[in-house]
């Protein structure tokens, strides 16, 4: 089957802004990890429902790395029923992780925990 010189030049045009597009997505994922300095903490939430705090490096690719890593632990009060958090430090766990590898595509966003929030002073202060 002959293709026409027309069909042919909106094959590779669309070639080429497809590339254009993968290029900036490429570009804009360098300027995300440019803006984030290793250490600042960062609020990683997850699809699942997970929330971690931590330094995060390796973004960009398919596992970022958290390292001093905290997550919330919710209680239940048995006899009022009230649910209370308390933040966590990964590590004392039986095989006492010292990082935690993330899927990149499971993360729904990244926010950075502000200097003098609740957060900070308890991480600060060594949380649980």
């Amino acid at each position: 089957m002959k293709m026409k010189w027309g069909s042919v030049a909106v094959a590779v045009l669309c070639l080429v802004v497809v590339s254009l597009i993968s290029y900036q997505v490429g570009a804009s994922r360098g300027k995300l990890v440019q803006t984030i300095p290793k250490d600042q903490y960062v609020a990683v939430f997850m699809t699942g429902g997970e929330l971690f705090y931590g330094k995060i490096d390796g973004l960009g690719t398919p596992f970022p790395v958290l390292s001093n890593v905290f997550y919330l632990q919710s209680h239940q009060d048995p006899d009022t029923k009230q649910i209370s958090n308390t933040l966590v430090r990964r590590g004392g766990e039986g095989h006492r992780p010292d990082r935690t590898y993330v899927n990149a595509s499971q993360i729904i966003f990244i926010e950075p925990v502000g200097k003098g929030s609740r957060v900070d002073d308890l991480i600060s202060q060594g949380a649980h």
